[in-house]
């Protein structure tokens, strides 16, 4: 996997996942309050090839004085957080190291706190790495394969102290998979 050249949209996805928060975003931009009941659906636009849209563009940079990130705090929080990072990028040649200095920098200073003390680890390997669906299957084959392992093996100790003999248990668990592959 390489380097993710989109962590900032990966974050920022993340970040507001959540329609409460979503909720708070789209009233700062609106300059409007939404009442908790409202609801929203959250549609994402992945893999597409062609498309036509008008779209504003905000700065919401550290430091641009934007009336959207003073309305929407977790939107201050990702702009300073994103600042930092740029910041610690310009000192440490390493993209972890200054991607971990950013996130520490931030607990320090009540930025995201709870979110990156519960979720710090999971935000670097998402920042680093960008998503590889091949390889996350491989992954998840390779557990299942293991856990598919795991459950053979005891319960071969199992039938083994029930007494059966290693042809009985043979035996009896080829008749098992022929049974559930039907």
């Amino acid at each position: 996997m390489g380097v993710n050249s989109k962590y900032k949209d990966s974050l920022f996805s993340w970040l507001f996942s959540d329609p409460d928060t979503l909720r708070e975003l789209y009233g700062a931009i609106e300059g409007v309050h939404l009442d908790p009941a409202t609801p929203i659906t959250i549609n994402t636009l992945e893999g597409i090839l062609y498309m036509e849209l008008t779209a504003k563009v905000y700065n919401i940079n550290k430091d641009h004085n934007n009336p959207i990130v003073r309305g929407c705090q977790r939107l201050s929080w990702y702009s300073a957080f994103i600042a930092k990072v740029r910041e610690c990028e310009e000192t440490v040649p390493d993209k972890e190291t200054a991607m971990k200095m950013a996130i520490n920098y931030c607990i320090k200073h009540d930025i995201m706190k709870e979110f990156f003390e519960a979720n710090a680890s999971e935000v670097v390997n998402m920042l680093l790495t960008e998503w590889n669906w091949d390889d996350a299957k491989e992954v998840w084959q390779e557990e299942a394969r293991e856990e598919g392992e795991k459950i053979g093996e005891n319960k071969v100790l199992e039938l083994m102290e029930q007494g059966y003999t290693p042809e009985q248990i043979k035996t009896k668990l080829s008749t098992r998979t022929e049974t559930a592959g039907k």
